[in-house]
């Protein structure tokens, strides 16, 4: 469940939360100007000591309809909140966001890994197969896809719970959750236990996937 942290208008100067131990933060944008090229923001994690604030993994605030989520790891046990603050000069346009926290299930700065386990390669055409199954156990893991093939492959998250077999669930090149053209990789660490499955554009087109897990126990 996402919690809130407040509602703000993002200025010139860093605007705080209070203090927040979650690691993943989603921004709602409840004013987004007609002209959304003239804004331009800021959001990170930051350290207040006396009336200095150290900031830690700033990213780009983009003013847009959809909601944003940002993942900022605990430090060595700091307290931090989260700032943001304008870059623009366009003080005639009101930026004001909702900002939500969410504790992830498992800490992304947990140290027990087990060692990486590389899947068996899948060469992948344009009918549908399973690239990573759900996991059913207790652990979550990130894992990294890379397509060593000529064709672009385009993939789909399983929902939990759902046989990723069944043809009601549909991956295709213009239905698809990422894509990777040739030697593309793509990086999941969000500790997920979603299964992922893949497809080509046509049958003359082989990509030739490779994935390798990073399981957490």
């Amino acid at each position: 469940m996402w919690s809130s942290l407040g509602i703000f208008s993002v200025e010139e100067h860093w605007k705080l939360t209070t203090t927040t131990k979650a690691e993943l933060i989603r921004i709602t944008h409840l004013s987004v100007p007609i002209r959304q090229d003239y804004v331009k923001a800021v959001i990170a994690q930051g350290f207040q000591e006396d009336a200095i604030i150290s900031i830690s993994t700033p990213q780009r605030l983009t003013c847009r309809q959809e909601k944003e989520i940002f993942s900022f790891p605990n430090l060595d046990n700091l307290e931090k909140r989260i700032v943001f603050r304008r870059l623009d000069k366009a003080n005639e346009i009101i930026l004001k966001i909702k900002v939500e926290e969410k504790n992830m299930l498992i800490s992304s700065n947990k140290t027990q890994i087990t060692t990486a386990q590389a899947l068996p390669d899948i060469s992948l055409t344009n009918t549908k197969k399973t690239i990573v199954l759900e996991k059913t156990d207790a652990s979550r893991r990130n894992y990294l896809i890379s397509n060593l093939g000529a064709a672009t492959a385009y993939f789909k998250y399983v929902p939990l719970g759902v046989d990723p077999t069944v043809t009601t669930l549909i991956v295709s090149s213009t239905d698809y959750d990422f894509a990777l053209a040739s030697g593309d990789k793509w990086l999941d660490s969000t500790l997920s236990q979603n299964g992922v499955i893949g497809i080509t554009a046509n049958a003359l087109s082989t990509a030739k996937i490779k994935a390798v897990e990073y399981v957490y126990l």
